[in-house]
């Protein structure tokens, strides 16, 4: 399986366009990640997912996971 980091293989000594394209396509990974990340919280937060957990609201949830990551 192909990921978002093996997908980018780093050359010994890239020049800058290359870095210029590895960057870029790694910034898209990156917000395609984010975007899916905020999706899924947004559907956890509507099935109150957080409540189950016996915390406050989704805010609560995601600081209690952080912190505890």
């Amino acid at each position: 399986m192909t990921t978002a980091l093996t997908a980018i293989s780093p050359s010994p000594h890239p020049n800058t366009e290359t870095l210029g394209r590895q960057i870029t396509e790694l910034r898209g990974y990156i917000y395609a990640a984010t975007y899916r990340l905020l999706v899924l919280i947004r559907e956890f937060d509507e099935q109150d997912g957080w409540h189950q957990h016996g915390l406050c609201s989704c805010a609560h949830w995601l600081n209690f996971i952080a912190a505890s990551a």
